[in-house]
């Protein structure tokens, strides 16, 4: 995707769809920062590549591993470097998402599944 991919309200329901369809990530030149904690928040990696329009062809399968910021396009065998995630942000991902972070880090426990009603 292109520049401040995600501008506009409720971002919730476009992020749902695209893990519903499969997606493992969004990948984009920038994103408009409110959708890229959004997308934190529920377990979804927006990672910000300036090059994509240069090096990433549609259909392209890409690698990446966030805690290193170092990745490859599969297709291609071309090496990317992004921003390393932050070790928050890795957390809260491993967690499914800002409110399973947070229920475990409440109750000292691994949740896998909020409470009816969260």
């Amino acid at each position: 995707a292109g520049k401040g991919f995600g501008q506009g309200k409720h971002h919730y329901d476009y992020i749902n769809a695209f893990q519903k369809l499969g997606f493992a990530a969004f990948l984009a030149e920038s994103f408009h920062p409110q959708f890229q904690r959004e997308c934190i928040d529920r377990g979804m990696p927006a990672i910000a590549y300036p090059e994509i329009p240069s090096k990433v062809n549609s259909g392209d399968l890409l690698e990446l591993d966030l805690r290193t910021g170092r990745g490859h396009i599969l297709n291609q065998d071309v090496p990317i470097t992004v921003e390393p995630a932050p070790q928050v942000f890795l957390s809260i991902l491993a967690a499914g998402g800002l409110k399973l972070y947070t229920l475990q880090k409440l109750a000292i426990g691994n949740i896998t599944q909020p409470p009816p009603g969260l």
